[in-house]
């Protein structure tokens, strides 16, 4: 018994994957450019945790500023941070 292969749906179903593919590969990249995230710990100069620490940070172009503040145990988090403008 032999098959025949149609070949004009499957190109087109092939074709159309790879338009899919490559619009949502586009899509996620341009999400991925949402911010950055800065971690860290605040301490003194004997390894103390400074609790309740003030930190700004600051957008040297354009002069931006945010403030943020330590936990109990002196760590601070800023997630989704922008590159640019704050």
């Amino acid at each position: 018994m032999r098959f025949r292969r149609v070949g004009g749906l499957g190109r087109a179903f092939r074709f159309g994957l790879l338009v899919l593919g490559l619009w949502l590969s586009v899509a996620i990249a341009s999400f991925a450019q949402g911010g950055a995230t800065i971690l860290g710990t605040v301490s003194d100069t004997s390894g103390g945790a400074i609790p309740a620490g003030a930190i700004r940070i600051k957008n040297l172009e354009t002069g931006a500023e945010r403030k943020l503040v330590t936990d109990d145990a002196g760590r601070l988090r800023r997630s989704r941070t922008s590159c640019g403008p704050l």
